[in-house]
């Protein structure tokens, strides 16, 4: 168990050493950067959509106070899934969020969401 800890402390120290050596370089973060393809891919992966439309509006949020970039950090999500079949609205945009925590938690400041059923979709 020690070792096991050990193993684990040292990997976090070496992460975190290269996050402060490149965390200033571009290509790095843009890298690491909750962008349109990976939001794409993290739901599609999360609720099998029948129909996924992410857009970057983040062009739109440029002078916003709260965020210390401007790129990647707003985006309109429409979901189409089978997946909320009998949920809630705010159930459905609980777990888009949840599905997106780590992208919060470092590049994504705001998301806009449309999430329906196939049903639904089909009548709007």
């Amino acid at each position: 168990m020690l070792l096991l800890y050990s193993t684990i402390e040292s990997n976090q120290k070496k992460i975190a050493y290269y996050l402060n050596q490149f965390s200033n370089d571009p290509v790095v973060m843009y890298n690491m950067a909750m962008n349109q393809a990976a939001i794409e891919q993290t739901l599609t992966r999360a609720f099998t959509p029948t129909y996924l439309q992410v857009t970057d509006e983040s062009d739109q949020h440029r002078h916003h106070r709260g965020t210390a970039h401007t790129e990647n950090t707003h985006f309109h999500v429409i979901v189409v899934s089978d997946a909320f079949t009998g949920e809630s609205l705010i159930h459905r945009h609980r777990r888009i969020h949840n599905a997106l925590r780590e992208g919060f938690k470092t590049q994504l400041h705001a998301l806009k969401i449309t999430a329906k059923t196939p049903t639904e979709w089909g009548h709007s």
